[in-house]
């Protein structure tokens, strides 16, 4: 633990939020990595330090767009960092009304400068989960509806539901097109391919497992994974940081 303005702070706070999952570190460095969903760094110090594209972008907060290469510098220095499920409305809005194209955004924002500097202070799950849904609220601007045609909308509601196994031939099969329909169309619509958002989505599932009280390798096997290793390593090439540490385990 760290002590800060003489309040001890746990080395990570994670928490799950309907459409993202958030994480305060007191040490954030992650490898070069991207994934389908967008990524919103901020270090708690408001000089926030990305690697993309071969070189350093830094600014108070940096939104980092899906499949972006990038890796995160800031080593030995406490940060927040939001994923969010970019096929969501609020990612998807964030998508089109922020990032516009692009494959980052450096963001500055008062308001937001002061909710994660009051999370040094106050680094609860509470606090972590409150802050983050203003901050998600605040860069998401105008509700914008997904152009998704109805068998991609139907599929992205069965990947939500927690019984949902996470395969394409179901999902194929419970929309009522062959695998390879459903994954051409996917792609097609969201500009994602299904394969890389169902391995996410389903890791992101044995984070609310781990969450939940199970263990890594439990949680493994329940989301489709093989073992402790094969989610080990999924989740450091996802996310650019060991999933212990991730997971504060």
């Amino acid at each position: 633990m760290l002590e800060l303005n003489g309040c001890e702070l746990l080395d990570n706070v994670i928490c799950l939020g309907g459409s993202f999952i958030a994480s305060v570190s007191d040490s954030f460095v992650a490898s070069p990595h991207k994934h389908p969903v967008i990524e919103i760094y901020c270090a708690c110090d408001a000089n926030s330090r990305v690697q993309s594209d071969g070189s350093i972008v830094q600014g108070q907060m940096i939104v980092i767009g899906h499949d972006a290469l990038h890796a995160i510098r800031d080593n030995g220095k406490r940060g927040l960092v939001i994923f969010v499920d970019t096929l969501s409305e609020c990612g998807y809005a964030i998508k089109e009304n922020l990032l516009k194209g692009d494959r980052y955004c450096v963001v500055s924002n008062d308001e937001i400068k002061a909710k994660v500097s009051a999370l040094c202070s106050e680094p609860c799950e509470a606090s972590v989960l409150a802050a983050c849904g203003e901050i998600i609220e605040t860069l998401r601007g105008k509700h914008i509806d997904r152009p998704f045609c109805e068998a991609v909308m139907q599929a992205l509601e069965l990947i939500c539901d927690e019984n949902e196994d996470f395969t394409m031939q179901s999902l194929a099969d419970k929309v009522h097109l062959s695998k390879s329909r459903l994954a051409h169309l996917f792609s097609q619509h969201t500009g994602i391919t299904l394969k890389s958002y169902l391995q996410f989505k389903r890791l992101e599932k044995a984070f609310r497992l781990v969450v939940k009280g199970s263990n890594i390798t439990d949680a493994a096997y329940d989301t489709g994974f093989s073992g402790s290793a094969h989610i080990s390593s999924s989740g450091r090439k996802l996310t650019g940081m060991q999933l212990r540490k991730l997971l504060n385990l």
